[in-house]
């Protein structure tokens, strides 16, 4: 079994169901509720060596095993088949009746890769250009748009040992923002500077038909850091009129790999992060069916590499 992360002074319950998740779908395949109680009380922690308090430890760790049981129950009852892992009673599982465990798998590697590292873990694909080609397609998803109502607008992908944008946008920033304007029917500022993304890595509209200004755009700004997204917001110089003039300011938000809890709120109170998209949002938009042969291929590439390197308890 991989090693739990930051087992001490006690594991957050999403942490420990993006674990058993990890375990489920790049491990073993399932997890008894009573193995992860025993991962959890092999380490007392603060607890002195006596009988009562190895009891009192026990009894901690289980409660905490049945809550991040409980998590997983409640994504799955949320989310159904979209959903990769059954959770039956005191065993978590693979489910056999889902229709995104090649994208969902990918995700929980990302995750991984926080849990237990970050930047200790890269790889020869960026695994950053893969997770922008999701979020652009959940962020078309979400605003109903059809197939090219879409825009990869970040620079994560590489060719030839340099940067490059998705969708066939120019490198530059300013003939980037031209050309979106264009895609957009939305009037570009003629003086419009700038380098990079602009703080936007994924655009999603919902046009018309009729080549005219104004419409439903979903902006976000995709990160694979951990907590980056509460610090991260897509910056109003897209709202203010200093890249594009929009008949009607767009939707914005950030995507990112981690989960928020479906029982507490209380990471998004004081954050600004626009529409916040965690990885089970996503799946809620998009599914396997969604992306080429490519794009599958590449997902289950990156799955295999990290795999293959995460810490076994």
């Amino acid at each position: 079994m991989f090693e739990i992360p930051n087992a001490r002074p006690k594991v957050k319950t999403t942490v420990l169901a993006d674990w058993i998740e990890a375990e489920v779908l790049l491990g073993d395949g399932q997890v008894l509720l009573e193995e992860i109680a025993d991962l959890l009380h092999s380490d007392p922690g603060d607890f002195s060596v006596s009988d009562e308090n190895i009891g009192a430890s026990r009894d901690k760790q289980y409660e905490e095993a049945e809550s991040a049981f409980f998590e997983l129950k409640s994504r799955f009852n949320w989310l159904g088949k979209s959903y990769p892992l059954l959770v039956d009673n005191d065993v978590a599982m693979i489910s056999h009746n889902f229709s995104c465990y090649r994208l969902y798998s990918f995700l929980v590697g990302l995750r991984a890769r926080q849990m237990y590292g970050g930047d200790a873990y890269e790889n020869p694909e960026e695994p950053s250009a893969i997770f922008e080609e999701i979020v652009t397609e959940a962020a078309r998803q979400y605003v109903c748009g059809s197939s090219n109502s879409r825009a990869r607008f970040g620079i994560a992908s590489r060719r030839n040992h340099r940067l490059y944008r998705g969708d066939n946008l120019p490198r530059k920033f300013p003939a980037a923002v031209i050309e979106l304007s264009k895609r957009l029917s939305e009037e570009v500022v003629p003086t419009v500077q700038g380098v990079g993304d602009g703080g936007v890595d994924a655009v999603g509209w919902r046009p018309f038909g009729d080549r005219r200004p104004g419409q439903v755009v979903f902006m976000v700004q995709a990160t694979i850091g951990e907590g980056d997204w509460k610090n991260k917001p897509v910056p109003d110089e897209w709202r203010t009129g200093q890249y594009l003039h929009f008949v009607e300011n767009p939707l914005t938000g950030s995507a990112f790999v981690e989960s928020l809890s479906l029982y507490d709120d209380a990471e998004l109170r004081g954050v600004r992060c626009g529409i916040p998209l965690d990885r089970l949002r996503i799946i809620r938009l998009i599914d396997d069916s969604t992306f080429s042969t490519e794009w599958i291929q590449r997902m289950e590439a990156w799955t295999r590499w990290i795999t293959e390197r995460l810490p076994q308890s």
